[in-house]
């Protein structure tokens, strides 16, 4: 197990045998008429998936059991990239850090409890045909091009640019909700109705020049 690239061996840790992942919890809103057999699907909305992790602490003492937890749930607090045995990356936050119990002088056991969205390393391809790898509805994505030609009116993938320059650099960031220019703020000069994102399958990506994808193939 990692922890943002950091083996959890090197904390003295060591995930034991029996963690979990839940598959994602759904909430559904539809409409079914009084006494009918047939309904509509209003909306679905998926939810994060529940990581169960026991944890087993070597150390020579209990002081030492204690500060090693206590590193442990530093490493895991908030908002962390984690990997599993099972090969899949999580982007995950902490729900719960699990009381220690301690095995005489040596040992500690906790169980940790997180929820997460599951997913396989970052994609970087380029357009306009991009066939995403995720199963989940909708992935968001990183859209960057290059303009090649000035132009008072620049299509990207539906986002319309103002007044852009030979060379300019262009982002639409699904995934963290920015509009870049040069790497910097460019939502004041850009017309769009929402960030990018791909759906299983073969995308197609409208843009003048080539653009540049990056996405995680997120699994439901």
């Amino acid at each position: 197990m990692f922890i943002n690239g950091v083996s959890v061996e090197a904390l003295g840790a060591h995930l034991k045998e029996g963690y979990s992942v839940s598959g994602a919890p759904l909430t559904n809103a539809y409409h079914k008429g009084k006494n009918r057999t047939s309904f509509v699907l209003l909306s679905s909305e998926i939810g994060l998936k529940t990581i169960t992790l026991p944890i087993a602490i070597i150390g020579d003492n209990q002081e030492e059991l204690t500060r090693r937890k206590l590193t442990m749930d530093a490493g895991l607090y908030g908002k962390n990239e984690i990997w599993l045995p099972d090969g899949y990356f999580y982007t995950t936050i902490l729900e719960s850090m699990g009381e220690p119990v301690f095995f005489g002088e040596t040992v500690l056991e906790c169980t940790y409890v997180l929820s997460g969205v599951q997913h396989d390393a970052k994609i970087q391809t380029t357009g306009p045909v991009v066939f995403c790898q995720s199963t989940i509805p909708r992935t968001d994505c990183v859209l960057t091009t290059t303009v090649k030609q000035a132009a008072a009116s620049y299509n990207f993938d539906g986002a319309i640019f103002a007044n852009v320059k030979a060379g300019d650099v262009l982002c639409l960031d699904g995934q963290n909700g920015r509009v870049l220019i040069n790497g910097g703020p460019g939502a004041q000069r850009c017309d769009f109705v929402e960030f990018p994102y791909l759906v299983p399958g073969q995308n197609v990506i409208s843009a003048p020049d080539t653009v540049i994808v990056e996405y995680y193939p997120t699994y439901l």
